[in-house]
């Protein structure tokens, strides 16, 4: 939205970060981070190339380096699935960490096809070890960290779904 502060976390080459910049506008601010130096700085060239404004720094999912309550949203794609299990957890509790009261957070990645013939066929175009990887088994760490209003679905590209979920307004009452 418009005014947005906006990260992509595991922003690869950034062209989603890019991407993002346009619905965000001039006042808003979109960062990108990725455990790569090489990604950044292809990020950081793909960017200037189009002469788009983004931030793009190192930085691990499971350690973002933004102070607590900095975005409205963050994004990922096509990256949780590189963390092992034990720091998928960690992630998505930073990625809460960073996002302001209602922030949201959208995750988007594989989910194998439903059918006996797509999985075959993913299976040879991907591999056997990419059709274990299900984005649909992100939502009950996503509502472990926090988040509420967690849904999945797919994608109109038939091997992405996604998984979001929304921060409550305000902090809980203690």
């Amino acid at each position: 939205r418009p005014g947005e502060r906006v990260l992509d976390a595991g922003c690869g080459t950034g062209s989603l970060a890019v991407a993002l910049k346009a619905p965000a506008g001039p006042a808003g601010s979109v960062h990108g981070t990725d455990a790569s130096r090489e990604m950044i700085d292809l990020a950081q060239r793909n960017a200037s190339r189009v002469g788009v404004d983004v931030n793009f720094q190192v930085g691990l999912a499971e350690a973002l380096p933004h102070p607590d309550g900095t975005f409205d949203l963050v994004v990922s794609q096509l990256a949780i699935h590189h963390l092992p299990d034990d720091l998928k957890q960690t992630a998505f509790g930073e990625m809460r960490r960073v996002l302001k009261a209602g922030g949201r957070c959208l995750i988007v990645d594989f989910e194998p096809p439903r059918s006996l013939p797509g999985r075959l066929v993913a299976r040879m175009v991907l591999g056997s070890e990419m059709m274990r990887i299900n984005v649909t088994d992100y939502r009950a760490p996503l509502e472990n960290a926090g988040f509420i209003e967690v849904e999945t679905g797919r994608s109109r590209h038939r091997l992405l779904s996604f998984v979001r979920g929304r921060l409550r307004d305000e902090a809980p009452q203690r």
